[in-house]
């Protein structure tokens, strides 16, 4: 059982992205629903680019640790 939590358990939930993400994915449906196709596309292409470059920089910063513990341990 403690095996399947330590599985479970996540980094620290980022509220700020976790608003943004939120707020951007209900103007989609809103904008897909209302018929405004530039509107959604505009936020669809955004959403990507900001969860996008998010992975990047998390993905750069755990790397750059990992070389730094590397290079300490020998």
């Amino acid at each position: 059982m403690d095996k399947l939590i330590e599985k479970l358990q996540f980094d620290k939930i980022n509220i700020e992205y976790l608003v943004a993400v939120g707020f951007l994915g209900v103007a989609l449906i809103v904008g897909t629903c209302q018929g405004i196709e530039t509107l959604a596309g505009n936020i669809a292409s955004g959403m990507v680019g900001y969860i996008g470059g998010r992975v990047s920089a998390n993905a750069e910063k755990g790397k750059g640790d990992k070389v730094k513990e590397k290079n300490e341990n020998g």
